[in-house]
Formats: C-alpha cells, structure tokens, sequence
C-alpha cells in the first residue's frame, strides 16, 4: 500500500499560535532552520522536517509561488562572458544578499567556504612545485625565473658605459 500524504500537518493540526509564527517566519523568507531553532526558543518546537511538509502540502500555490520567488538566487547575466567563475558569481551573490540582510550564514557555510578557498590556495602551491620541479628535471640549475604578466622591457645593466 503506498503512503498517502496527510490532509493537513502537525503545524496545521497544533497550536494555532505556533501556525501563525511559522507561517510569518515564511513570508519573512526565513530558512527551515533558523525557524526550527527560534520555535525550540520560543517554547514551541516544530521541526524543519515538519516545516517543509508543511509548505509542501498545506500552503496554498500561490504562497509557495511566491516564497520560492522570493528566495531565489538571482541569475547574473553572462552575455559574452564564457570564462565566468562560477565560485566567484556565487561568491559575489552571497555578499550581496548578506549585505542586504536576506542571507544568515551558518557556521557549516562558512566551513564550505573556507575549505574551498584553502584548496585552491593548495592547487596553486602544487602548481609552483610542479614548474620547479620541472625545471630541476630539465637541467636549470639556477633559480627559477619569475614570470611576470603583461609587457616589460630588458635592459643590460653592464655596459660600457655603466662600469
């Protein structure tokens, strides 16, 4: 026999007071969880579970319509711009709505973040070793050159003149 999803919830079925501070919470657009941890401070426990039961079934179309609007990540355009990061347009969105108040980071993003930015940091160590090891191999025993981007001009520091 296949499960059949409930007419109404737990938020639905219990205290009203309890309905009302959800339902507000998510027309605030507050995530799941944030609304977990203020129900437990508040004396009404309701878990995140029950919360997105909650908006899946018994909150009308047109609310979850809305909420999902709300809470969507705006696309940024890339018109002509393939070689877009992708970490830096989520890094940039992320600022933006923190600056805005719309985004609560946790203590678990913040980990995710600064373990991203610690392996690139690795990667581009690892790269280094490799081209010096390169070099090694290859016979250059002295010290590696440093690679400098963009236009630059050699100039002889012993000439005639200078000695």
């Amino acid at each position: 026999m296949p499960y059949a999803a409930p007419d109404s919830c737990g938020i639905c079925q219990g205290d009203i007071n309890r309905r009302r501070f959800v339902e507000s919470e998510l027309a605030k657009g507050t995530p799941h969880l944030y609304i977990e941890r203020e129900s437990k401070a508040r004396k009404m426990p309701v878990k995140r579970e029950t919360i997105r039961r909650h908006v899946r079934v018994c909150v009308p179309a047109a609310v979850a319509q809305r909420y999902a609007e709300e809470n969507a990540i705006d696309r940024p355009k890339l018109a002509g711009d393939s070689n877009a990061d992708f970490a830096q347009l989520v890094k940039d969105e992320a600022v933006r709505r923190l600056q805005a108040g719309v985004l609560k980071p946790s203590t678990k993003d913040g980990l995710l973040a600064q373990s991203l930015l610690d392996r690139r940091i690795e990667k581009a160590k690892d790269r280094d070793l490799q081209f010096k090891l390169g070099l090694l191999l290859a016979g250059y025993n002295s010290p590696p050159p440093v690679i400098i981007e963009g236009d630059y001009t050699e100039t002889a520091l012993l000439e005639a003149g200078n000695v």
